[in-house]
Order: C-alpha cells, then sequence, then structure tokens
C-alpha cells in the first residue's frame, strides 16, 4: 500500500521523502481562505498525522500568491470542522 496523495481539490498532498507536501490549490482567488479551504487543510494534516514515516509539513500555495485573505465572515463559520488529534 502506498503513501495517500490528494491530487485535486482546494489542498493538494504528495509526500516525497519523509515530507509531506500541502498546497494550497484555489490560484483564481490568490488562495483566499474559506470554509472548504479550512476543512480540507485540517483533514491533510489528519491524513499526515496519521502516517508515522512523515517528519515534516511543507505548506505551500498554487499561482502567484501564497495566501492572501479570508474569503468568508468570521460569523458564517457553522461549516467549518476542526480536527482534533489524538495520539
Amino acid at each position: 500500500m502506498g503513501l495517500p496523495m490528494i491530487d485535486q481539490g482546494p489542498v493538494l498532498l504528495r509526500i516525497a521523502d519523509s515530507i509531506a507536501h500541502l498546497t494550497l490549490n484555489r490560484p483564481d482567488v490568490s488562495n483566499g481562505m474559506n470554509v472548504e479551504l479550512l476543512n480540507a487543510l485540517c483533514d491533510a494534516i489528519m491524513v499526515c498525522h496519521g502516517e508515522p514515516d512523515i517528519r515534516a509539513i511543507l505548506l505551500t500555495g498554487e499561482g502567484k500568491n501564497f495566501h492572501t485573505s479570508v474569503g468568508f465572515p468570521t460569523d458564517r463559520l457553522g461549516g467549518l470542522r476542526l480536527a482534533r488529534a489524538k495520539r
């Protein structure tokens, strides 16, 4: 069984040489944060958390900007899932 990979959606995940490469993948809006992106980022981090061979996480952004803004009103966080890590 191979290492997990996410190759589509708001957050991409690639693992190489014990490094998880997470890429914010909303270049059309300069990787602006929204609930979908934040949930996908939490999910990808939890995937990494479950892989004992991962030693580091590198977070990058697709396109010319890493990240520019929050793309949702802070009073509309009802759809947000926050993962809780348990060891």
